[in-house]
C-alpha cells in the first residue's frame, strides 16, 4: 500500500510593495469615498431645511442601508438560481464595492449634472461636522471646506463661487484688531449719506485722486532694509521728492513697511511696551502709537506738518454699536493749507488670529473725511473735518462700511440704522456698484454669545452697476457681511457688515 503525504495549503501569498501601494490606495478610497458622499448627501438635505438628525440620517442611509439593501437583494436572486457559478468574492468584499459603486455613482452624477447645486450646498452647510463649532480651528476648517468645494466645482467643469476670506479686519487699539465688523447704515444728519460719493474722489488742484495707486514710493523701495536712522530716511526722501503730498506718502510708506503691528495688543492682559521713536525703529514692532509717533518724528525732519489725532473706534458688541475699550490714533496732514486724514496703522496689514500680515494699502492714506468718518470718531470732533462735526451718536448709528467700501466706488441704499429690524423673514437694500466689482452678501446668524451659526450666500457674485439684494432671515440676530474683489475668482476682502434683528 502506498502511503501518500498529507496535503499541504499553499504558501500564504506575499505582496510585493506595488501591491501593498495598490491595496493602501484602494484602502483609502474605501474610506474617502462613502464619507464624501454621506457628507455631500447631509449638505444637500441641510439646503431643502431639514433637521440635522434627518439629515445624517438620509446620509447614513445612502452609504450603508442602501448597498446593504442591494446585497441583500442580489444574494436572494443568487440563491434561487440552480447550478450557480463559484463565488470569486466574498460577501464582505461584495459589500464594499457595493458601497463604492453607490457613493461614486451618487457624486459624480450631482458634481457634473448639477455642479453648482452640489457644491453651494458644500459652501453653505459642509460645516455640520463642526456642529456648531467656533474657534481659530474651526474658522480654519470652514475656509478649507470651502476650498474643497470650490476645487470640486473646477474639476466638474461648473465655475466655482468667489471664497470670501476676511483679510482686511477692522481696528481698535493701542492697536488692538477686531476679528470682523460690525454693522452699519446712514444717520440721520451728516455726516453725507453712503450713496453720495467721496468728495475727496475727486482731484482738485493738483490733488491726487483717492485712493492712490497701491504702489509703495521708488524712495522706499530703494532704501530697502538697509537703513539705520530715521535721520537717513529723511535725508533720502529730501533728496529725491519735492512733491509734499508724495513726501508725506513716501513717510506713510517707509512706516508702514518698516514697522509689524505688535500682536501681543490682542491679549487682555496686554501692557503696552515702550512707543518712543528710537525704540520702535530699531524693535520694528509697534502699536498705532508707536505708527504714528514715527510718522511725526519723520515729518519733523522733512519739514512737514503732520499732528497727532485720539479717538474711538466702534463695533457691534451683544447686539448693540459701542465704542471699543481702547483708544486709537491717527494722522492729519496739512498740506498746502488744506488738512488730509492718515491711518498707517490700518495701511501696513492685518491680524489673522494671533499672526500679523502685512498688506500694504492706500486706503487709509489721504482718505475723504466723509469716508474717513465711518470708522474713526476723534476726541476733538473738530478733527473729523466735517462741518458740522459729527456727534458720537450720529457715528455710532452710521453703518459699518470700512474704507475699502468707498474705495472700491460702493454705495448703501435702503438700510438706514446700525441695527436693522425687520420682520416678515426678508430684508432688502440696493449696492450701488459704478465701477463693475464682483460684490457678494454672506448671510451668518450671530448665536446669543456672540459666535456665529449656520451661513449661506445671499447672492450670486456679479459685477453690475446695481445690486438689488433680498436675503431671507430667520427670527434672531443675522449679519449680512459684503465681500468685494476686482475678479470673479481670487480672495474676497470683507468691506462691511450689515446688522440685522429679525422678528
Amino acid at each position: 500500500m502506498t502511503a501518500y503525504p498529507e496535503p499541504r495549503p499553499p504558501d500564504a501569498p506575499r505582496h510585493g510593495p506595488i501591491s501593498l501601494i495598490f491595496r493602501l490606495i484602494f484602502g483609502l478610497l474605501a474610506l474617502a469615498l462613502p464619507l464624501f458622499a454621506l457628507w455631500l448627501c447631509t449638505s444637500l438635505v441641510l439646503v431643502a431645511g431639514a433637521p440635522l438628525w434627518l439629515a445624517i440620517a438620509a446620509g447614513v442611509s445612502l452609504v450603508l442601508v442602501l448597498p446593504f439593501a442591494w446585497d441583500v437583494w442580489a444574494e436572494a436572486r443568487f440563491s434561487r438560481r440552480q447550478n450557480p457559478p463559484p463565488r470569486i468574492l466574498t460577501r464582505a468584499d461584495r459589500l464594499r464595492l457595493r458601497i463604492l459603486a453607490i457613493c461614486v455613482a451618487f457624486s459624480g452624477f450631482l458634481l457634473f449634472a448639477f455642479g453648482p447645486l452640489a457644491t453651494g450646498s458644500l459652501v453653505k452647510h459642509g460645516d455640520w461636522v463642526l456642529f456648531g463649532s467656533e474657534g481659530t480651528f474651526a474658522t480654519d476648517l470652514r475656509a478649507g471646506i470651502g476650498k474643497v468645494a470650490h476645487v470640486l466645482g473646477g474639476l466638474s467643469g461648473n465655475p466655482p463661487q468667489p471664497l470670501p476670506e476676511q483679510i482686511g479686519s477692522q481696528k481698535n487699539d493701542a492697536g488692538g484688531l477686531l476679528p470682523d465688523l460690525g454693522t452699519t447704515t446712514r444717520p440721520s444728519s451728516p455726516p453725507p449719506e453712503p450713496a453720495s460719493p467721496p468728495s475727496n474722489n475727486r482731484p482738485v488742484s493738483g490733488v491726487p485722486t483717492w485712493p492712490l495707486p497701491t504702489e509703495v514710493h521708488p524712495v522706499v523701495v530703494a532704501l530697502g532694509n538697509s537703513v539705520t536712522s530715521l535721520d537717513e530716511v529723511a535725508q533720502a526722501i529730501l533728496k529725491r521728492e519735492a512733491d509734499p503730498f508724495q513726501r508725506v506718502k513716501a513717510i506713510h510708506d517707509f512706516v508702514v513697511t518698516w514697522l509689524a503691528y505688535d500682536t501681543s495688543a490682542l491679549d487682555p492682559s496686554f501692557r503696552e511696551p515702550s512707543q518712543e521713536v528710537d525704540v520702535v525703529f530699531k524693535r520694528r514692532t509697534a502699536t498705532c502709537h508707536g505708527y504714528v509717533g514715527m510718522m511725526l518724528a519723520l515729518a519733523e525732519r522733512t519739514g512737514d506738518k503732520l499732528t497727532r489725532v485720539r479717538g474711538r473706534t466702534r463695533s457691534l458688541q451683544n447686539g448693540r454699536v459701542a465704542f471699543d475699550d481702547m483708544t486709537h490714533a491717527w494722522v492729519a496732514a496739512t498740506i498746502d493749507g488744506r488738512t488730509y486724514l492718515i491711518d498707517p496703522t490700518w495701511s501696513a496689514g492685518h491680524v489673522r488670529g494671533r499672526e500679523y500680515i502685512a498688506d500694504y494699502s492706500t486706503t487709509y492714506l489721504f482718505t475723504p473725511p466723509e469716508v474717513f468718518i465711518y470708522e474713526h470718531y476723534p476726541e476733538d470732533p473738530a478733527w473729523s473735518l466735517l462741518e458740522p462735526a459729527p456727534s458720537a451718536q450720529q457715528f455710532l448709528e452710521l453703518p459699518l462700511l470700512n474704507g475699502h467700501f468707498f474705495a472700491w466706488g460702493l454705495s448703501l441704499e435702503g438700510i438706514g440704522s446700525a441695527l436693522t429690524p425687520v420682520s416678515g423673514g426678508r430684508i432688502g437694500f440696493r449696492i450701488q456698484n459704478p465701477r463693475k466689482a464682483w460684490v457678494y452678501i454672506l448671510a451668518r446668524a450671530r448665536e446669543a454669545d456672540g459666535s456665529f451659526g449656520k451661513s449661506y450666500n445671499c447672492s450670486v457674485p456679479a459685477p453690475t452697476p446695481v445690486l438689488e439684494l433680498s436675503c431671507p432671515v430667520t427670527p434672531g440676530s443675522w449679519d449680512l457681511q459684503i465681500y468685494t474683489n476686482d475678479e470673479e475668482g481670487g480672495t474676497f476682502l470683507m468691506t462691511g457688515s450689515l446688522a440685522v434683528e429679525s422678528r
